[in-house]
């Protein structure tokens, strides 16, 4: 459902942005996209309202009214909450240094997802450790937005394939549209070592090393 929301937003986009793409291959692109992200809306519908989002629900509920903690949950916070984070941080530093000059797709996907895990986790201990982990979580969003163009256009290109091999009449503006995004994404595969470096400096990962 997201891939198709972001792929049908670019799409428009695209088309206003340049109109030497033929019309009518672009609305027959844009028709068949539409019909593919409402199965996607119906389907999200029915495991939204199922028993298994249901049961999901009650349990969040009663974890909130009655948390299940340990006997940890008795010791220091600014001690308790580094360490997850430090997990997090210790799992993207050494995918990155791993990384060869010239990574693949999938080796920089999993590196945007490492990268929003440490985000998340930096956010939610916020309220104990202040700036120092609002700048890693910036930081670490920063790197995120970067990879995310490239990880769109390697979703969208694949889509646009299905797609393009379902109708002659898309096929077209589908393989013009995915040169594009293809071209936005290799801007985003240039800018994330200086995103990394930017995360990956003294000044805002010392406090993960305390």
């Amino acid at each position: 459902m997201r891939d198709l929301d972001v792929l049908v937003g670019n799409v428009a986009a695209i088309g206003d942005l340049h109109p030497e793409i033929e019309g009518a291959s672009l609305a027959a692109l844009r028709e068949l996209l539409e019909t593919r992200r409402r199965a996607a809306r119906e389907e999200l519908r029915q495991a939204m309202t199922g028993d298994r989002a249901l049961d999901l629900l009650d349990a969040l509920i009663d974890s909130a009214a009655d948390p299940p903690t340990s006997p940890r949950a008795q010791g220091s916070a600014a001690t308790r909450l580094q360490r997850p984070v430090r997990r997090r941080w210790v799992k993207i530093a050494a995918s990155a240094r791993r990384l060869p000059k010239s990574p693949s797709y999938e080796a920089l996907h999993g590196l945007r997802i490492s990268a929003k895990r440490v985000r998340y986790a930096a956010e939610a201990v916020r309220p104990a450790f202040g700036t120092r982990a609002a700048k890693l979580a910036g930081a670490a969003a920063e790197l995120q937005d970067a990879l995310g163009d490239l990880n769109d256009a390697s979703v969208a290109t694949e889509i646009l394939r299905e797609v393009a091999a379902e109708s002659g009449a898309a096929a077209f503006a589908a393989g013009q549209v995915s040169g594009i995004m293809l071209a936005r994404g290799r801007r985003g595969r240039d800018r994330w070592r200086r995103r990394w470096k930017r995360l990956d400096t003294a000044s805002t990962r010392r406090w993960l090393e305390a």
